[in-house]
């Protein structure tokens, strides 16, 4: 699905391989996606990761068939992820679920829905990706870890994924700690024209 074809992008951008097949491939499969079909239970996480992929290699994307072919770009379809985050701040594990005190957040559709939204765009999501990492905290097992659904079991993958995206949602600024920061750069460099025209 798209998560794994997304991460094969990222994992072609770190080795610094050429990542153009898996980028075609993610793009094919997004035009696949068939939201919340019988047949396509991990539609969120395919669309999650392939957004996650496709932001990260720098690649936009106008769906063509699918579930998303009303989207436009990478924007569009981060929107409609966004829309399948449930009132706890977890994301749904599929897009017929979005359904509040019902149990049906997921820790890896919330993981790389943090990932992607951080991805495409951290200011305009942050209340998304901060809410969605509040969930996962609150989610944690005693023993340290995560399970992927309550009642799942602990799982090492499912563990490293809440701990890769809690380090993400953790390191996006307030957004007034970013409005802060922009002016604080442009003090700056009025600050060095100034000297610099003295």
């Amino acid at each position: 699905g798209g998560m794994r074809t997304g991460g094969d992008v990222c994992k072609a951008l770190a080795a610094g391989a050429d990542p153009t097949a898996w980028i075609a491939g993610t793009k094919g499969e997004i035009d696949e996606l068939a939201n919340g079909s019988s047949t396509d239970y991990y539609d969120v996480l395919g669309l999650a990761g392939a957004i996650f992929g496709l932001a990260s290699a720098g690649e936009d994307f106008n769906p063509t068939a699918g579930a998303h072919a009303a989207a436009s770009n990478l924007v569009d379809l981060a929107d409609i992820l966004a829309n399948y985050q449930i009132s706890s701040g977890g994301f749904a594990w599929n897009a017929n679920y979005v359904i509040p005190n019902d149990g049906n957040e997921t820790v890896q559709e919330t993981a790389y829905s943090i990932l992607a939204l951080a991805a495409v765009d951290p200011v305009a999501y942050h209340f998304e990706i901060k809410s969605a990492g509040d969930w996962l905290k609150g989610f944690q097992l005693g023993t340290g870890g995560w399970e992927d659904w309550s009642g799942s079991g602990e799982n090492n993958e499912v563990t490293g994924e809440a701990m890769w995206a809690i380090a993400k949602a953790d390191s996006i600024p307030e957004p007034a700690t970013l409005a802060l920061f922009g002016f604080g750069l442009a003090g700056l460099g009025l600050l060095r024209r100034r000297r610099k025209a003295a």
